[in-house]
């Protein structure tokens, strides 16, 4: 103690203190990505209203072009937070990333192609967010 009342600070504590480990941040980092995961799936079935709007053939042009922007301007925001669609370039049924919904038996196709894309899948930030429903040609 000093003359004037005042401690002067431990050292031994200052030392545990930062010798201490500390918890790992590494889960809140991989919480923290991927916490946009269920809002972005609520917001999915909006994308698909889109996509089957914009299919129908409108004789308002005005609209159409502004229903058109919307969703470009839904489909780039929810991209810049890391959706990104399952490609619909892959032929055959795989079933970790497609759901088939419908099997058709043809000969007219090889087994396990992808005949018809019904809704689209998406990945967010790389991990499956949800599978491609589809209709799958088998060869029985």
């Amino acid at each position: 103690m000093l003359a004037t009342g005042f401690a002067l600070p431990n050292p031994s504590v200052e030392i545990r203190a930062a010798s201490t480990p500390r918890a790992s941040s590494a889960p809140f980092t991989a919480s923290a990505r991927f916490s946009d995961r269920a809002s972005l799936k609520a917001l999915l079935p909006v994308l698909d209203d889109f996509e089957r709007a914009l299919k129908v053939e409108s004789s308002d042009t005005e609209y159409a072009r502004g229903m058109e922007l919307i969703y470009q301007r839904l489909y780039e925001g929810l991209k810049k937070l890391g959706l990104e669609p399952i490609s619909g370039e892959v032929p055959l049924f795989n079933p970790h990333i497609h759901h088939a919904v419908e099997m058709v038996d043809t000969k007219d196709h090889p087994d396990q192609t992808i005949l018809e894309e019904y809704q689209r899948g998406y990945y967010f930030k790389g991990r499956l967010l949800r599978p491609a429903m589809v209709k799958v040609a088998v060869n029985q």
